[in-house]
Order: C-alpha cells, then structure tokens, then sequence
C-alpha cells in the first residue's frame, strides 16, 4: 500500500477513534501515536505569471473554457 493511502486511512481512523473519545468509548487516541513512513505532506506550488502563462500555452486551460479563447473578457449581461 502506497504512503499516501496510509496517511489516508491513518486521517480516517483517527478521525473515528476520536469521535469514540468524544462519546466516552475510550480515553485517548491510540492512532495519534501511529507514524506513517514515507509520507510526506504535498507542498503547495505557488503559480507565478510564468508558470501560468505556460500553462495556457501547453493547452491546460482549454477544459476550463466554455467557448474559443478571447483577448478580452465576456462582456456581463444587463
């Protein structure tokens, strides 16, 4: 099983054990002394104007557009 399927289902049981303890089921959380190896929290990419700009030359935002691309922005409707 891959890292960050364990991560995932260590957030799940956690979440479920932790409720148990809000019922008083149990005493603690036994899974927050659980480590997955290999996991690692993803980072967030800050985008800069490069980077989107290359984005939209590589096609990446043809799927978010409703209708061909534009050099102005859709008027509003009054």
């Amino acid at each position: 099983m891959e890292a960050a399927a364990m991560q995932h289902l260590r957030t799940t049981l956690r979440a479920a054990l932790d409720h148990a303890v809000r019922e008083g089921l149990l005493d603690c959380t036994p899974a927050r002394h659980i480590e997955v190896n290999g996991y690692q929290q993803p980072h967030a990419k800050v985008w800069t104007e490069t980077c989107v700009d290359q984005w939209e030359h590589d096609g990446g935002g043809r799927r978010w557009r409703s209708g061909p691309p534009s050099s102005s922005p859709p008027s509003s409707a009054t």
